[in-house]
């Protein structure tokens, strides 16, 4: 599979978390179709795999201290022509310890992921693209 594409993603293939959870990322999949045209299925997806070239040249076109860079990766490859594929990856129930971010931090970490996708959108409406 790596020599499919420089970027894949792996999508969590029956998905085992909470509702939020997954209503989230319907939403920010929702989000960057509508603002990017870049359709991507898990956009917080916990499996990654990019030639490092790819990478370094994605990290210079990154905003500054997002909140979420692994979202903004997928939108600028796609953006800049590089072939995303997307392969399933099983995702596992928890088994011990507990989610990081619940509920309304979850909802804030949301939120604040959708108003800097937002500002990128306009950013680069104004600059042309």
């Amino acid at each position: 599979m790596r020599h499919a594409s420089p970027f894949i993603l792996g999508v969590r293939h029956n998905r085992r978390d909470r509702l939020l959870r997954v209503a989230i990322s319907k939403l920010h999949r929702t989000l960057n179709t509508i603002l990017f045209g870049v359709p991507i299925h898990d956009a917080n997806v916990p499996f990654r795999l990019m030639k490092a070239v790819v990478l370094n040249d994605l990290l210079r076109e990154l905003p500054e201290r997002v909140f979420a860079p692994n979202i903004f990766l997928s939108i600028l490859a796609t953006r800049r022509g590089i072939r995303v594929a997307e392969t399933p990856v099983p995702h596992l129930a928890r088994r011990t310890g507990e989610e990081s971010i619940r509920r309304l931090r979850l909802l804030g970490a949301c939120i604040r992921s959708a108003k800097e996708l937002i500002a990128f959108r306009i950013a680069l409406w104004k600059a042309g693209e």
